[in-house]
């Protein structure tokens, strides 16, 4: 019997149905015990909550997705500028040394720099709304590369715990060149390469091949290991799904699988359990008709000229005048104050401004540089992904991304500037 003990209750809980739909609800009342102290009944209101809560929980979604866009954004930003401290020196080097040795292994130092780049591009787009620029890419070459950059795991590790790797190529001569990144076809070679030495721990083999199709570059590897049964195949390229107890996290294949779809490109999978596998993926070819990147366009000359670079990190302000002292006297300063204290200010014919400066951002002093009739082109240059619409970028004539990778693009927008003060 309820002895009239009482006491007001907020509660919010979700509930499912006989058909398996939950909904949230949220009850306002009395709560009365009986005389042992026990729950009896509930006195009140119900009000279902379900949208309200979705609302809610997609405002916590959005939040931490806000929040790690800027944090990728971030670290976007410190890492292109410490690329160029690898990049710019590296593309010095390229144009001083004459040893083959050497400037294979800056070659090397150069293409890893800009694997990295790419990185930071994918880093920023998974969580921001960076469009992947996709340019021609060099399978044979790139095929190459992957297995100096894998050699440690199928080659010294293998033969440290005492078994064989051979791994085999067969590519076709003269192959197109196919759309994507070069950074995206390293990690693609990468993800298989290192599955099919997880799939072979008693040793085996790897053979890589490209063919030259009609309409697409097909690429396969197969390797002589475990196989997988047809449940298993259906599933490989689920995000964390693996068999491997101690190795890899399952993502390997879907990644694999995620850059071949945004290339709009297909991924077959032959497997019998105890005879190995082959993957085969096709590739798209680069069309002529479609737009070169900048490191293929041809170089636009200019005179001698002066230019000024604001630009507060160290390593960038260091680097880009080394890159370009045989075309232009360059003079670094590193604050804005700096900047609009320099006498004669018109003597530049073209002037690079960084977006983020202590005390003034970027677009600021282009401004207020132009309010002292400054006539000189501004060139922005930043670590940050700004779109075309960005008011940030509008006092700016020319717009430069870093790392600056390209040597070419840099000299030919420099030379776009010039022209533009001289016959405007």
């Amino acid at each position: 019997m309820c002895q009239g003990i009482q006491e007001f209750i907020h509660l919010e809980f979700q509930h499912c149905d006989a058909t398996g739909t939950a909904d949230w609800f949220d009850i306002h009342g009395k709560l009365f015990r009986n005389a042992s102290g026990q729950p009896a009944y509930v006195l009140g209101t119900s009000e279902i909550i379900t949208n309200r809560v979705k609302a809610s929980q997609e405002m916590v979604k959005n939040n931490r997705l806000k929040a790690l866009g800027e944090m990728a954004a971030g670290i976007s930003h410190n890492l292109n500028n410490i690329l160029m401290g690898i990049l710019g020196p590296a593309q010095i080097l390229q144009s001083n040394l004459t040893d083959p040795d050497l400037l294979e292994d800056v070659d090397t130092i150069y293409k890893s720099g800009l694997r990295a780049r790419d990185l930071v591009k994918r880093l920023y787009r998974g969580v921001g709304n960076l469009q992947e620029i996709l340019t021609p890419v060099e399978v044979n070459q790139t095929i190459s590369e992957a297995l100096k950059t894998t050699r440690s795991r199928w080659k010294d590790d293998a033969e440290a715990r005492g078994i064989t790797i051979a791994v085999t190529t067969q590519l076709a001569n003269n192959l197109p060149s196919v759309k994507g990144t070069p950074s995206g076809l390293h990690e693609i070679l990468l993800n298989l390469i290192f599955n099919a030495v997880d799939a072979m721990p008693q040793g085996g083999s790897i053979t890589i091949a490209t063919i030259n199709e009609a309409n697409h570059v097909t690429v396969s590897i197969t390797d002589t290991g475990v196989g997988m049964d047809e449940q298993t195949r259906s599933r490989i390229f689920e995000p964390f799904f693996t068999t491997k107890m101690n190795v890899g996290t399952g993502l390997g294949l879907a990644t694999v699988y995620g850059i071949l779809k945004r290339w709009e490109n297909t991924i077959t999978v032959d497997s019998t359990p105890g005879k190995g596998t082959t993957f085969t993926f096709f590739l798209q070819p680069w069309r002529s008709s479609e737009n070169q990147s900048p490191d293929g366009a041809p170089v636009l000359s200019a005179p001698q000229s002066k230019s000024l670079i604001v630009e507060d990190d160290e390593t960038v302000g260091r680097t880009l005048p080394r890159m370009l002292k045989n075309q232009h006297d360059i003079t670094w300063v590193n604050t804005p104050s700096q900047a609009l204290n320099l006498p004669n200010l018109n003597q530049y014919s073209a002037i690079l401004i960084d977006l983020g400066l202590p005390g003034m951002r970027g677009d600021q002093l282009a401004e207020a540089l132009k309010k002292q009739n400054v006539t000189a082109p501004f060139i922005l240059i930043t670590g940050w992904h700004l779109d075309e619409t960005d008011p940030k970028r509008a006092p700016f004539d020319f717009y430069l991304q870093k790392p600056l990778v390209s040597l070419n693009e840099i000299q030919t927008t420099i030379a776009q500037a010039i022209q533009k003060k001289f016959t405007s």
